[in-house]
């Protein structure tokens, strides 16, 4: 029998952000369904079309962190200069 989780302990388990879980769910990426007004998922490790999504999280994020290097080494370079 599956185990089921909500999406704070799923978030938690796979390391994605718990808004990033509940809109999994509403897109239908996750075994999921809704009880009330809680998502009960799957213990499945997110795969299919939610591992393409959290690639593109991955990819931003690298992104991101490059873009701050960048931003730091400029304000060094102009610090310099003046």
């Amino acid at each position: 029998m599956a185990e089921y989780l909500t999406t704070a302990q799923y978030a938690e388990r796979y390391g994605i952000d718990v808004q990033t879980v509940r809109r999994l769910c509403e897109r239908g990426k996750l075994r999921a369904s809704k009880v009330g007004s809680v998502w009960r998922i799957a213990d499945d490790p997110p795969g299919g079309r939610a591992s393409e999504d959290e690639t593109e999280i991955a990819r931003l994020r690298r992104d991101v962190a490059a873009l701050v290097e960048w931003k730091e080494k400029v304000c060094e370079v102009f610090s310099l200069a003046l």
